[in-house]
C-alpha cells in the first residue's frame, strides 16, 4: 500500500517543471526503495554474522531536499516499512509496522558540476512503531547522486540508525531511487568558460576548450587535453602522453640524450652504430666495435692498446713498445730484434755482444794474421788464428764479418790497393773453406789509404800492414 502511494506521488511530481538542483533550483524531491536489516546490528559483525537476504524487509521513502550551498544539502526523508523477522530479536518484533521521519545534512564531496557526486550524511530522526511507540534515532551513512540527464538523478544510500530509546532497535537501511530538482524556470545552461559547452557537459568548466576535447583545452593541438598532456606546449603522440619524440625512438625529447638521433632506451636514446654497447657520442671509434677500456675502439690482441696505435695489433705487447711483444725482455721489440730469444743490445739489433774472449780472438786476428812478403799467401801461423775466428763466427750465427785489407805506403799505390784486395779475399776464402756461409762475409781492400801508424817508421809501417775483421749484426 505504501509503495503504491509513493509511486503515485512520484508521477504527480513528474508533471512539474524539473531542472538541475543548483542555486537557481534549490528544492528537490526523491523517491526511493528501502531495504531494512534489523538483524545484523544484534549480532557479532567481527565474526561475519550478517543478516541473510531472506531476513531483509522492504519499504519506501519520499524525501525533500533543500540546496544550501555548493557543499551542503538539507534532506528530510519520510519512510514507511514493515519488519517481519522469522527469528525476531528481541521477541515480539515480527510483523512490526514502523515509520520514521528524519532531518539530516548531506555533505557533498564534489561540487554540482560533476556528474557523480558522493556525500556523507548524519542527523536526528524519530521512529513510530506499530502506531504507538515513539523512539529517537541517530542516522548516519554515505550515498551518491548520479546525474542521468539534466533534471534527473539516480541516488543511493546506506545508513546505520542508532536507537536512543530502551528498545535499542538499531538497524541498517539500504536505499536506491530517483531525485528530481524542482521549482526553477528554464534557463540557458551555465557556460563559465564561454567555450559553448555547458558546464554540466564540460570536463574543464573553468578553461575554454573544444567539443572534441569535451570542453578541455589542447594548447599544442596533438589531440590530448592539456590536463592529460605531460608536455602541453609541445605536440606529441598519445602513447608518449603528448610529449614530442623527434627521432621516433620511443623516448621523449626531454629525456632523450640524443633527441635528433634514433637510439635504444638503455643508451638514453643515443645510437650505437657498431653495436659495442658504447653510445656513438662516447665512442672514439663509432664504426668499429671495441670495449669501454679502449673508449670503444678495437684492440684485436687485447693488450689495452687500440689497433690504430698498436704497431703489432695481432700480438700482445707492452705500451712502452707500442703494443709489440719482446720475448727476451731486452727492450727491443721482437719485430726489430735479430735475436728475439736472447737478450741483447740495441747496437746489435737486439743480439747479445761478443764475449770478452771472443773479442780478444778478433783483436788477435787483426794484429797477427800475416802474409808472405809482397803476396796474398797466408803464413802458417795465420791459418791457426783464422781457425779461432771461424769458431767465433760459428758460435754467433747472427754475426756477419766484413774483411778489410790494408797496406803500408811502400811502393806504388795502385799495386798496394790490388794487394790489399787479394789479401782480404784470401782471408774470406780461408774462412768459407771452414764451412762458414759466404753470404755472411764480405772482403774489400783499401791499399795505403787508411793508415793507423806512421809510414816513416818500421813500427808504423808494420801496423799499417793489416787485415781488419769487423763482426757486426746485419
Amino acid at each position: 500500500m505504501t509503495t503504491r502511494l509513493l509511486l503515485f506521488s512520484a508521477i504527480l511530481f513528474l508533471h512539474l517543471q524539473i531542472w538541475g538542483q543548483t542555486s537557481s533550483a534549490r528544492d528537490a524531491v526523491s523517491f526511493k526503495h528501502v531495504w531494512v536489516d534489523h538483524y545484523s546490528p544484534k549480532n557479532n559483525w567481527l565474526n561475519g554474522d550478517f543478516a541473510d537476504y531472506d531476513l531483509l524487509t522492504t519499504g519506501a521513502e519520499i524525501g525533500y531536499t533543500r540546496w544550501l550551498s555548493e557543499s551542503w544539502n538539507l534532506h528530510l526523508p519520510l519512510r514507511l516499512a514493515t519488519a517481519d523477522l522469522s527469528n525476531s530479536i528481541p521477541p515480539g518484533e515480527s510483523g512490526t509496522t514502523w515509520m520514521n521521519l528524519d532531518g539530516v545534512l548531506q555533505w557533498k564531496l564534489l561540487d554540482n558540476t560533476h556528474r557523480i557526486n558522493p556525500y556523507l550524511t548524519a542527523g536526528i530522526g524519530a521512529v513510530y512503531t506499530d502506531w504507538k511507540d515513539l523512539e529517537a534515532q541517530i542516522p548516519f551513512g554515505a550515498g551518491v547522486h548520479v546525474r542521468l540527464v539534466p533534471g534527473i538523478f539516480l541516488t543511493s544510500q546506506v545508513e546505520y540508525r542508532y536507537a536512543l530509546g530502551d528498545r535499542k532497535s538499531d538497524n541498517m537501511q539500504f536505499l536506491a531511487g530517483l531525485m528530481f530538482p524542482i521549482g526553477a524556470q528554464p534557463q540557458a545552461p551555465t557556460d563559465t568558460d564561454g567555450d559553448g559547452i555547458p558546464d554540466t557537459l564540460d570536463e574543464c568548466p573553468l578553461q575554454a576548450g573544444s567539443e572534441s576535447m569535451n570542453g578541455c583545452p589542447d594548447g599544442d593541438g596533438d589531440g590530448l587535453a592539456d590536463m592529460d598532456d605531460e608536455c602541453p606546449g609541445e605536440a606529441g603522440p598519445k602513447e608518449l602522453k603528448g610529449c614530442p619524440d623527434k627521432d621516433g625512438d620511443g623516448i621523449v625529447d626531454g629525456k632523450d640524450a640524443c633527441p635528433d638521433q634514433h637510439g635504444p632506451f638503455h643508451h638514453q636514446g643515443c645510437p650505437d652504430s657498431d653495436g659495442d654497447d658504447i653510445p656513438d657520442k662516447e665512442d672514439k671509434c663509432p664504426d668499429q666495435a671495441g670495449s669501454a677500456v679502449t673508449d670503444g675502439c678495437p684492440d684485436s690482441d687485447g693488450d689495452g692498446i687500440v689497433d690504430a696505435e698498436d704497431r703489432c695489433p695481432d700480438q700482445r705487447g707492452p705500451a712502452h713498445l707500442s703494443g709489440c711483444p719482446d720475448k727476451d725482455n731486452d727492450g727491443i721489440p721482437d719485430k726489430e730484434d735479430k735475436c728475439p730469444d736472447q737478450a741483447g743490445i740495441k747496437a746489435n739489433m737486439g743480439c747479445p755482444e761478443l764475449k770478452e774472449e771472443e773479442k780478444a780472438i778478433v783483436a788477435t786476428a787483426i794484429r797477427d794474421v800475416q802474409f808472405v812478403s809482397g803476396s796474398a799467401e797466408l803464413t802458417q801461423t795465420s791459418h791457426a788464428i783464422l781457425d779461432q775466428l771461424v769458431e767465433v763466427l760459428r758460435n754467433n750465427p747472427v754475426y756477419h764479418c766484413d774483411i778489410h785489407g790494408h797496406t803500408d805506403a811502400t811502393g806504388d799505390s795502385a799495386s798496394n790497393l790490388d794487394l790489399s784486395n787479394r789479401r782480404a779475399k784470401a782471408c774470406l776464402d780461408e774462412i768459407v773453406s771452414k764451412s762458414i756461409a759466404a753470404n755472411r762475409l764480405s772482403a774489400a781492400g783499401f791499399g795505403d789509404t787508411r793508415p793507423v801508424g806512421d809510414n816513416k817508421t818500421i813500427e808504423g809501417r808494420k801496423a799499417n800492414r793489416r787485415v781488419e775483421f769487423l763482426l757486426i749484426v746485419r
